[in-house]
This record gives C-alpha cells, structure tokens and sequence, in this order.
C-alpha cells in the first residue's frame, strides 16, 4: 500500500496563516484503508473531510493534509469520526480494489 502526499502543509504566501501536517497513521485489510490523524486542540465540529479524484483531503482547525488514494475508494461509504484530539477516516475499497481469489480451472 502507498499513499503519497499530494499536497504540502505550511504558509501559502508571505503573512499567510500557518497550518500544520498532522501526523498521521495509515492502515489496511482487505475492505478498506484506514487514516487516524493526530490534530490536538481541535473541535470535532472544525473537522472537513472529502474524497474527490482518489484524493483524501483533510482539514481541522489548522491542520491540513491532503493523499492520493492508492486505489479506488467506494465515496458514498466513507465514513470520519473525531474524538480525543484524533481524526478516523474509514475508506472502503471499491469492489475492483479489493482483492479476489481466482479459481483455477483443472482440465
């Protein structure tokens, strides 16, 4: 599995407000990709989560990220949860992502 970051984290122009890379952990299995980001002192309501274009853009408080997807996300089943200082993002595999067993045929 290989996330790449798509976008970097710091000021975007002189005198700009600063944001922050959270730290972050990245899961598989075989149903989905799991993202758990540490982003401290933030409300759960300041949290904005969006998958577009195998992208997974995350925004709290100051914190922002941005991955490309290393495969294709099932969108209408992502799901995000904020608690403790920590964002959780559940991205399902879409079934062409997921892995399947091939039967072989014996002759």
């Amino acid at each position: 599995m290989t996330f790449q970051v798509a976008v970097g984290c710091g000021p975007r122009a002189a005198g700009a407000a600063r944001e922050a890379t959270p730290l972050v952990d990245i899961f598989e299995n075989d149903d989905e990709w799991i993202v758990v980001a540490d982003v401290p002192g933030t409300s759960p309501e300041g949290v904005e989560v969006n998958v577009e274009n195998s992208r997974l853009h995350l925004r709290a408080g100051d914190y922002r990220r941005t991955f490309r997807v290393p495969g294709k996300v099932d969108s209408d089943k992502v799901t995000a949860e904020a608690k403790l200082g920590m964002v959780t993002v559940h991205l399902p595999k879409s079934d062409a992502a997921k892995p399947r067993k091939v039967p072989v045929a014996v002759s």
